[in-house]
């Protein structure tokens, strides 16, 4: 058992526990394991958990690993109490999970050298947790929800090396009591996992993609692309490179990811749509829409290596962008991208997309009933149909399946429960209950402005 694996049955105790009862908590941990916690007093009826980000997992020659983790329990609204756990433990021989700063450099080397999937860059999101093969030349990029760890696309590793690698990382998640999904995954792990019975494979909806030099062509193809770039220059809208440095300490681009966090049906996503990038820029690239000198709006690409391209992994405005800032800002990125030599260029997914191996019937009979459902009735929540109209008026030169893998011979609810989950961070019941009451809130916002200001016929 791993030492991410034994803070979260520490994490499980604590939330069911009306007093600090930690012998107990302990107890639960292997012969061997060291335990420290501190707390402020009183201990807190916990009616409320915040998960902080991992601090470190640290590596040396015994094989030691060290997680620590931070989390507060909110008591009644004027009262915080504060809890660090320690965990120290031998980790698991076939492989080891890291977070530490060390860790993070050498997943951003096996990024650059073997980064193929379109979201490989993003197993550095905050909140996933990384998996290194027992000869270093891997890392797979999860989270464990309901027993199941959810990877982000596919191992990140040479094409050679995928079936070895697969092989180890489902080997020690199996030694965890882990089963494993690949939520993302794209041709390469679908040719290898096609002609096996034990994988099932449920298709999620597709990806637009482009040669860069077809990206920057569409502009002048279409009438309505050029029209926007031209709403977006006459309002004095400009787009620059940003270094990373810049965009952390930056007040007006917190400001326009707020505006427009704001602006989603749901509750702020994680795992592969983690909003939280200006912090985490490390190997992305930003560009800024700026509006005289104030930013108004800004994109980013996540680098795709072994393709030598780029996912536009955010295009985001703030509520004082002109129409057409968007569009000027992926048009700037792109087109110098396309002077660097970038070949590919992909917007990412559109869940649920007509597009691909949606439309072949090859899903489970009750996800072929299940999802056509969630695109009709979850409109309230996501834009299915305003976002495959977005990324397709750029004219994409084709587009790209994407798909769930579940080690397991039927794909099962649980595991659509796992992967819903963990974009949401908690139960997808209580994401969608909060979406709801989201939506309550701004429908009522709007009634008051057209009760102070009614229509005129």
């Amino acid at each position: 058992m791993s030492a991410l694996d034994q803070i979260r049955l520490v994490e499980n105790a604590l939330l069911k526990a009306s007093e600090p009862s930690i012998k107990a908590i302990f107890r639960l941990l292997p012969e061997g394991s060291q335990v420290t916690c501190s707390w402020k007093q009183p201990w807190p009826k916990i009616e409320h958990v915040c998960f902080g980000p991992s601090r470190s997992v640290q590596e040396n020659e015994s094989g030691v690993s060290r997680f620590v983790k931070i989390f507060k329990f909110a008591h009644d609204s004027d009262y915080d109490s504060e809890v660090s756990i320690s965990v120290t433990t031998n980790h698991c021989p076939s492989g080891t999970v890291g977070q530490s700063p060390e860790d993070r450099a050498k997943t951003k080397e096996l990024l650059c050298a073997f980064g193929w999937n379109t979201t490989c860059f993003q197993i550095l999101n905050p909140g996933i947790d990384r998996w290194f093969s027992s000869q270093g030349d891997a890392v797979v990029g999860y989270v464990t929800q309901h027993l199941i760890r959810v990877v982000a696309g596919a191992p990140v590793c040479s094409l050679e090396r995928l079936p070895e690698i697969i092989a180890e990382f489902e080997k020690d998640a199996q030694a965890h009591g882990l089963g494993v999904c690949y939520f993302g995954a794209e041709a390469r792990m679908r040719d290898f996992t096609s002609s096996r019975p034990s994988y099932s494979t449920v298709a999620l909806g597709a990806q637009p993609f482009w040669s860069a030099r077809s990206f920057v062509d569409a502009f002048a193809e279409n009438a309505s692309l050029r029209a926007q770039l031209s709403r977006a220059r006459n309002k004095g809208v400009t787009v620059e490179e940003w270094e990373p440095a810049s965009a952390e300490r930056d007040p007006h681009l917190r400001a326009c990811l707020d505006d427009w966090i704001q602006s989603r049906g749901l509750p702020p996503m994680h795992f592969l749509v983690e909003p939280e990038t200006l912090g985490a820029l490390e190997g992305r690239r930003l560009f800024v829409a700026k509006r005289g000198d104030k930013p108004v709006g800004f994109t980013v690409l996540s680098p795709v290596p072994e393709r030598a391209g780029y996912l536009t992994e955010q295009f985001v405005r703030g509520h004082e962008a002109p129409n057409g800032t968007v569009e000027l800002g992926l048009f700037t990125a792109i087109s110098k991208a396309l002077q660097e030599g970038s070949e590919y260029v992909t917007m990412g997914i559109v869940p649920l997309s007509p597009h691909g191996d949606l439309a072949t019937g090859t899903n489970p009979k009750w996800m072929r009933l299940l999802l056509p459902w969630v695109r009709a009735h979850g409109r309230r929540f996501y834009n299915f149909d305003g976002l495959d109209s977005f990324k397709t008026k750029f004219l994409p030169d084709g587009w790209e399946p994407i798909y769930a893998i579940s080690k397991e011979r039927q794909f099962s609810i649980r595991t659509l429960y796992a992967i819903a989950s963990a974009f949401g961070d908690c139960s997808p019941i209580l994401m969608l209950a909060k979406g709801f009451f989201k939506a309550l809130r701004q429908e009522a916002r709007w009634m008051g402005v057209e009760s102070r200001y009614p229509k005129t016929r």
